[in-house]
C-alpha cells in the first residue's frame, strides 16, 4: 500500500491441513475489506496442492471506490469464508 498508484494488493498465503483437503480456489471465498470498501479476490496462483498450498492471491485495486479506500489507509481486513469449515479473518491497521 506504499504505492498510491498501484494497481492491485497482492498477498502471499500459505495453507497446511493434516485434517483434509484444501480448495483448489481461495479466490472465490476471499474478500478485503478496506476502509469501506469490499473487494473480492481476482485471482489466486497456487504452487502445491493436497495438504500444503503457498500461493498469491490477488485483489485489484480499479475503481474509484477501491483507490479511495487505499489512499485513506485504515483498516485492512482479509477473510476467507468457509474455510474449513470456519471464516479465518485476518486484520491489519495501516498509517
Amino acid at each position: 500500500l506504499a504505492e498510491a498508484d498501484a494497481a492491485a494488493l497482492t498477498f502471499d498465503v500459505t495453507l497446511n491441513t493434516h485434517s483434509g483437503e484444501l480448495p483448489a480456489d481461495i479466490a472465490e471465498m476471499a474478500m478485503l475489506h478496506v476502509g469501506g470498501a469490499t473487494l473480492s479476490a481476482e485471482s489466486w496462483e497456487p504452487q502445491g496442492d493436497g495438504h500444503h498450498v503457498t500461493g498469491v492471491l490477488t485483489f485489484s485495486l480499479e475503481g474509484e471506490e477501491a483507490q479511495q479506500a487505499v489512499s485513506e489507509g485504515i483498516e485492512v481486513m482479509l477473510m476467507l469464508h468457509g474455510l474449513a469449515g470456519a471464516n479465518p479473518t485476518f486484520h491489519w491497521d495501516l498509517p
